[in-house]
């Protein structure tokens, strides 16, 4: 389904154009309702949100966090890393696609808002756990298990587009829009910070100083930053200046990545956690302070945007 971002300068500010922005306005929120309450629709999307949440939490559970059934080929360093991506995980991502799932069901025009950021975080943290295996160096066999992670991929991406075509984003005004221009300033920059820490890490490389991660395990070093430079590190730069420019596909585009960063920093912070607790030599304080603070603050700011856009939805929804 289409979605519309009504701009404050799409029309004059006349009384024509502010009628004319709202009857549009009204009839886009009146379409994502509809469908959102349509019973066969709402239920079919509530189950596979709930099923999907489920499978995370349970694949999690399967690896080496708490049953170890589920044995990654890398170092130990890393399975660390693992280990505090699966506690982020289990804590926000599972919870916040079941949620979201309970949401569809009801018909509540909530649940893509809440889904879009755990249903992309789940395909990229997936992604590279299948793909960043060091599979000839380490012992394991979460090869067993491809069929099991390429289903939670391929869900999780399904659900992603599903949560991104019902989404209605409403251009804000008053404190929505402070929240709205900090939450979009605040992902350009950790965009571009992650950008700046992943330049440091590849010219150590060059230089012949390459991080001990780098060493242990190089595939998944050299697939993050691909992955992150071919589409994170733009998309959140790209959300945060169109949204900052008053660009309709900004606004829309910040919706999505502003919950994915959100879901991504929580991931980060609790392998911060994992590695402290670990005694790991790569631990720091000041990454596990600032990550924690950072997801706190978008986190909180996703929340305060959500909920001016809710704002402009029927009392129903």
């Amino acid at each position: 389904m289409r979605t519309l971002l009504f701009n404050q300068t799409t029309f004059p500010g006349s009384v024509s154009g502010r009628f004319r922005r709202r009857r549009l306005h009204d009839h886009a929120v009146g379409r994502e309702s509809a469908a959102a309450t349509r019973p066969g629709a709402a239920h079919l999307a509530g189950a596979r949100s709930i099923v999907l949440g489920v499978a995370v939490a349970g694949t999690s559970a399967l690896g080496p966090l708490v049953l170890n059934v589920i044995r990654f080929r890398t170092s130990d360093a890393m399975r660390n890393q693992f280990i505090g991506g699966e506690v982020a995980t289990l804590g926000v991502l599972a919870p916040l696609l079941i949620v979201s799932g309970v949401l569809y069901w009801r018909g509540r025009r909530l649940a893509p808002l809440i889904a879009i950021g755990p249903t992309l975080a789940v395909v990229y943290t997936d992604t590279t756990v299948v793909l960043g295996q060091e599979w000839a160096r380490y012992p394991g066999n979460i090869e067993h298990w491809l069929p099991l992670y390429t289903a939670l991929v391929v869900g999780a991406g399904f659900a992603a587009w599903q949560a991104w075509t019902r989404i209605a984003v409403i251009s804000p005004s008053g404190v929505e829009k402070r929240a709205t221009r900090l939450l979009a300033g605040l992902v350009a920059g950790i965009g571009i910070l992650f950008a700046l820490a992943w330049a440091a890490q590849i010219r150590d490389w060059y230089a012949g100083h390459p991080t001990s991660e780098a060493l242990e395990a190089p595939t998944l070093f050299w697939l993050i930053k691909f992955l992150d430079f071919t589409v994170t590190i733009p998309a959140m730069v790209a959300a945060g200046v169109l949204t900052l420019r008053g660009e309709s596909r900004g606004m829309r585009l910040l919706m999505a990545v502003g919950p994915f960063t959100a879901c991504t920093l929580a991931s980060v912070c609790g392998m911060a956690i994992a590695m402290t607790v670990k005694d790991d030599p790569a631990a720091s304080l000041a990454m596990l302070v600032g990550t924690a603070m950072a997801t706190v603050a978008v986190g909180g700011l996703c929340a305060n945007v959500i909920r001016g856009q809710m704002a402009t939805a029927p009392p129903n929804s």
